[in-house]
C-alpha cells in the first residue's frame, strides 16, 4: 500500500498452494486527514467558585464537531466554551473531535480542576483524648473537605500558646504529644485550620481541648479524689474507673453529671493497691480519659475487726441466746462468723456457723440447768484475712444448796463485758409467772443466802 496526503493506491497480490498467481487493484480512495486535538484552559484558580475558559487550537480539521467534557456531567459543542463549577472535587475536562464523515479523537487536559470547599466548617474534631505517663494521645476524626493546607497544633502555656506541630488533614486521625506531664497536670490545646481560601479563624475562636487531671484530696484511706472540668465536645457526665493493680480490667465505680468534680470511694476493700481515673462522656460515648493515681489500702480496718458480746443468756425454754456486734468499718466485707464454744471449763471448740448478716446465736443443745457453757466468735471476711477472736462470754449457771430453813446461791461470773459486771440481780418468779426482783448484788458477789420463804 502506498499513502499519498489525500489518496492512496493499493495493490493486491495473492499466490495459492500450487503456485497460481491472482491480483487486484482498488484506485481513488480518498483519504480524510485525521484531527490532532488539543486546547488551550484558563483557571480562575481554585477556591470555590471555580470559572475556566477554553479554546480549541487542534489541527488537520475538516468541518470537524466539537464536544467539550466537563468531568461535571455537563458538555458543550463550541469550539471556544466558558464553564463555572457548582460543587467541589476534582475534574478532569475533555475535547473530542470529529472531522466530517471521520471517526472521533478525544484529548484530556494533562491537570485536573481542583475546586476547593468554602462552604462546609473546617474545625478539627477530635474525638477523644487519652493519657499516660508522658504522653497525650487525640483520636481525630479524618477530614472529608478540600480546603485546608494544615492543622496548627497548639499548646497552652502559661506565656501564650506555643506551636506543637503542622498536621496534614488529609492524614490526621491522630495526634500524639510526648513533650507533656499530665501526671503532674492538665493540658489544653487547639487544632487551627488554615484554609486555601479564606482567612486562618484566630485561637481565642475555635474549640479548645484539655487533659482531665485526676489528684488525691488527702490521705489513703480516705480514698478522696478530685480532677479539674473538660474542654472539647460537649460532655454530661464523669465516670469514675477502679482496678486492683495486679488486675486489666478496669470496673466502672462512679457516674455523676458534669458538674461534679470529685468524688470519694467510700468502698471497704480489701487490702492492696488500687487504681483509678476519671473519663468523661457525653451519653456512653467517650471524650477523654485522665491519668492514674494509686492508693494503699492497709489491712487495719481487720485488724481492728472484733467482735464484741452483749449478752450470753438462757432463756426461759432452756436454750442460750448470744448476742454481738461488730465495728462498722469493715462490715460489709464479714461473710460469716464462727462460734466456737467450750462446756464447763473444757477447750473451745468450733462448734457453729452463721451468716454475715446475722449477729445473733441460740443454742439448742444445751443443758443449762447442769452445765456452763462459754463462748467466743471469730469473724471471717472476704478479704481472707485472719482476725482477733472475741473475748469469751457465758451463761451464768445458777447453783442452790440447801442450809436449814435457808437455801445457798452460787455462780460463776459472767466473763462477756471487758469491763466485768456492775451488779448481778436476783430474781423469783410469782404465782402468776411474772419475775420479781429479791436483791440486788455487786458485780464481784458470787453467792448469797435467801430464806426458804423468799424463794
Amino acid at each position: 500500500m502506498w499513502q499519498f496526503k489525500s489518496f492512496c493506491y493499493t495493490y493486491f497480490r495473492g499466490i495459492s498452494e500450487d503456485g497460481c498467481e491472482q491480483s487486484y487493484s482498488i484506485k481513488n480512495i480518498k483519504v480524510l486527514p485525521t484531527p490532532e486535538p488539543a486546547f488551550d484552559l484558563t483557571v480562575s484558580g481554585d477556591c470555590y467558585p471555580v470559572k475556566i475558559s477554553g479554546i480549541s487550537t487542534s489541527k488537520n480539521l475538516q468541518n470537524p464537531d466539537y464536544v467539550w467534557d466537563f468531568g461535571d456531567g455537563t458538555e458543550s459543542k463550541d469550539d471556544a466554551v466558558e464553564h463555572t463549577y457548582s460543587q467541589p472535587g476534582l475534574y478532569e475536562v475533555k475535547l473530542t473531535i470529529r472531522n466530517e464523515m471521520g471517526c472521533p479523537v478525544t484529548v484530556s487536559h494533562p491537570v485536573k480542576i481542583l475546586v476547593r470547599d468554602t462552604v462546609e466548617h473546617e474545625e478539627a474534631k477530635v474525638n477523644s483524648v487519652w493519657v499516660e505517663s508522658n504522653l497525650v494521645s487525640f483520636d481525630l476524626e479524618p477530614y472529608t473537605y478540600n480546603n485546608i493546607s494544615h492543622y496548627n497544633i497548639w499548646r497552652k502555656t502559661t506565656g501564650g500558646y506555643e506551636l506543637m506541630k503542622q498536621l496534614d488533614p488529609a492524614e490526621a486521625t491522630a495526634y500524639e504529644d510526648n513533650t507533656c506531664r499530665p501526671q503532674d497536670m492538665s493540658h489544653e490545646y487547639a487544632f487551627q485550620a488554615v484554609s486555601f481560601c479564606e482567612d486562618t479563624v484566630s485561637i481565642s475562636q475555635i474549640r479548645h481541648y484539655n487533659t482531665l487531671h485526676l489528684q488525691k484530696m488527702n490521705d489513703q484511706q480516705d480514698k478522696k479524689m478530685h480532677w479539674n472540668a473538660h474542654k472539647g465536645l460537649p460532655a454530661d457526665n464523669y465516670r469514675v474507673f477502679r482496678k486492683r493493680i495486679e488486675e486489666d480490667q478496669w470496673e466502672e465505680v462512679f457516674v455523676e453529671s458534669i458538674s461534679h468534680l470529685n468524688f470519694a470511694d467510700n468502698t471497704e476493700l480489701c487490702p492492696g493497691s488500687y487504681q483509678y481515673k476519671v473519663a468523661s462522656f457525653f451519653g456512653n460515648s467517650i471524650l477523654s480519659v485522665s491519668n492514674v493515681i494509686q492508693f494503699e489500702v492497709t489491712d487495719l480496718v481487720f485488724r481492728n475487726q472484733v467482735a464484741t458480746i452483749k449478752t450470753t443468756s438462757v432463756l426461759e425454754e432452756g436454750t442460750i441466746f448470744t448476742e454481738w456486734s461488730v465495728p462498722e468499718a469493715g462490715k460489709t466485707r464479714i461473710a460469716n462468723y464462727e462460734i466456737f464454744r467450750a462446756v464447763n471449763g473444757s477447750s473451745f471448740e468450733f462448734y457453729a456457723e452463721v451468716g454475715g448478716d446475722q449477729q445473733y446465736f441460740i443454742d439448742e443443745a444445751v443443758d443449762s440447768k447442769s452445765n456452763e457453757y462459754t463462748y467466743k466468735i471469730n469473724i471471717i471476711n472476704d478479704c481472707a484475712i485472719t482476725t482477733p477472736e472475741s473475748e469469751v462470754s457465758n451463761n451464768v449457771l445458777l447453783q442452790k444448796e440447801n442450809q436449814f430453813r435457808k437455801y445457798g446461791l452460787s455462780w460463776k461470773a459472767y466473763k462477756g463485758w471487758k469491763d466485768g459486771v456492775k451488779k448481778y440481780i436476783l430474781q423469783k418468779q410469782n404465782a402468776e409467772g411474772e419475775w420479781e426482783t429479791i436483791e440486788v448484788l455487786e458485780g464481784n458477789k458470787s453467792g448469797t443466802i435467801i430464806r426458804k420463804e423468799d424463794q
